[in-house]
Formats: structure tokens, C-alpha cells, sequence
């Protein structure tokens, strides 16, 4: 081993996980993250990284690929070489990957053609499933945390069947109003309404790990759980509050408003990080990315 390209290494502090006795959180910085060993091991029984590699590596060029193949995988520090400090000061080599890329290499494996490494990866996401699995090493790292930047406070690792009930409620007072249903109007309707008003990111992860699901979980031929199937309860509340007021503008005979007031009546209490069918409002832009 190069003594001083290992001397250059970052060091990283070791801590456990109550609730994960087979994986340790590692913490750099002040971000939280796994061990690729522990994480491989977790799922196969064994410490050989290879095929955990070639899954990240298989995404680097997502044209390539086919179905959830084609989704980029090898991002920028998913791999991060380091020194892991031993409480008894000694030093161990290891290669950390984010929390982010474990989660997807679960629902990976939950495909698996071994029954094995199935059930250990659909066991590790129905006990992550709840909490998040970045909020729990965040914890065991003592890394403080915000629900506007924890990803797991906003989407679930797994589908849950809690049904849409404010997204519905709304459409069918515009269908009531003559919007016809299942049509591109009422999705950008019901984006720029409900979803485009969730922190910047969680709707692109929504979208994405709904696809893994989709196509690794329930295949092509099986329209799979919804977008709002993935939202944590935070964001059902957040939706409720919406879709009330939402209603209430709606159902007001004495001003008639348009969709496009409406939308913009929102913003001033829930500004949108983005737009998919009515512009952002001069006075209430916040620079938003369009929608893709």
C-alpha cells in the first residue's frame, strides 16, 4: 500500500446504529455516510465489492442502459476513499458511498434472483422505509439535520398505500368546472397546485425513486405505486393544508377565479421552487426552474 497517498486520505469517525446492528454510520464532515463493505454484506453475505461497483459504474453513461439501467448512478462522491479511526486510534482504509446510493442499491437487490439477498434487502428497506435511512445515521453521527434538507423527511424509501385523498378532492371540484381528468392540463394543474411548491429536489427524487419501483419493483406492465404514495406524512399534512384553501378559492362564486389566480393566490403563503403550467408571479418570483 502507497503510505502517502493513504496518509492524504480523509479520516472518518466510526459510530453504531441502534436500530442496524449490520451497518455502522461513518462521519466526514458533517454529512453522514456508509461503508460499501458493510453495505455489500448487508445484502450478499459477503465483503466483495465488485458487483455493488458495477451497478454504480453501469449508470455512468445512462444512454447505455436499459429501463432503470439508463438512470445515472455513478454521481459525483458516491465513492469516497478514507481512513476509518478505530477507538483504539489505529486507522482502517474503507470506501464510503452516500445514503442516497445505498437506498437504490436496496431496491436493486430486492429484485435479486436469490431469494437470500431478496430478503435481506427488502428487510433492511421495510425497517428504513418509516424513518429514512439518512435520518437514521445522521442521528448516530450527532449531524444535526432540517426537514427542508433531509430528504427522508419529505420522501419514503418505500411505497405506503395512503391514498391521495387532497389531490382528489381538488380535482373533482375541477373536473366539476369542466377539466377533464388523465390529460397532460390536469397533471401540470395539480403539479404547480400541490407538488411544485415541495422543496427544490423532492419532487426529481420523487419522480425517481418512483421509476426504480416502477420498473424493478412491479415492471413494465404495471403502473405501480403513485407519486403520492412516496411522500412522507409531512407532506400529506402540507398537502391538506393546500388542497383546503385550494378549495376554498375554487368554490368562491363571488370572484370566479381563474386557475392561473389561484395558483398565484398560493404562492403567497406557499411560494413554488418551480412551474410547470402558470408562470411564476413578478411579485412573488423566487426564481423557479421550470419543469421538465
Amino acid at each position: 500500500m502507497n503510505t502517502e497517498s493513504t496518509n492524504s486520505l480523509p479520516i472518518a469517525d466510526e459510530y453504531s446504529i441502534p436500530s442496524l446492528p449490520e451497518l455502522c454510520a461513518y462521519r466526514l464532515g458533517d454529512t453522514g455516510y456508509l461503508s460499501m463493505r458493510q453495505v455489500v454484506a448487508s445484502t450478499r453475505g459477503n465483503m466483495d465489492t465488485r458487483s455493488l461497483k458495477r451497478w454504480l459504474n453501469s449508470g455512468a453513461k445512462p444512454l447505455q442502459g436499459k429501463g432503470s439501467d439508463a438512470l445515472e448512478r455513478n454521481l459525483n462522491g458516491s465513492q469516497i476513499p478514507v481512513l476509518i479511526r478505530r477507538p483504539d486510534g489505529s486507522t482502517t482504509k474503507a470506501t464510503l458511498i452516500p445514503c442516497a446510493t445505498v437506498v437504490r442499491w436496496l431496491i436493486f437487490e430486492a429484485r435479486n434472483h436469490s431469494p437470500q439477498i431478496r430478503g435481506r434487502a427488502t428487510g433492511l428497506l421495510v425497517r428504513t422505509g418509516t424513518v429514512g435511512l439518512d435520518s437514521l445515521v445522521a442521528e448516530a453521527c450527532g449531524v444535526k439535520t432540517s426537514a427542508l434538507v433531509t430528504m427522508s423527511a419529505w420522501v419514503l424509501s418505500r411505497p405506503t398505500d395512503a391514498p391521495a385523498v387532497p389531490i382528489t378532492q381538488v380535482k373533482r371540484e375541477l373536473i366539476a368546472l369542466g377539466y377533464r381528468d388523465r390529460c397532460a392540463r390536469m397533471g401540470c394543474m395539480v403539479n404547480d397546485l400541490f407538488y411544485n411548491r415541495l422543496p427544490e429536489g423532492v419532487l426529481p427524487e420523487l419522480k425517481r425513486i418512483r421509476r426504480y419501483w416502477y420498473q424493478y419493483r412491479y415492471g413494465q406492465k404495471c403502473l405501480g405505486p403513485t407519486q403520492f404514495e412516496f411522500c412522507h406524512s409531512n407532506v400529506h399534512a402540507f398537502f391538506n393544508q393546500l388542497a383546503g384553501a385550494a378549495i376554498v378559492l375554487i368554490k368562491d362564486t363571488r370572484h370566479s377565479f381563474s386557475i392561473r389566480e389561484i395558483v398565484w393566490l398560493l404562492d403567497k403563503i406557499a411560494p413554488r421552487t418551480r412551474h410547470s403550467l402558470v408562470p411564476i408571479h413578478p411579485q412573488t418570483a423566487v426564481d423557479p426552474v421550470p419543469a421538465k
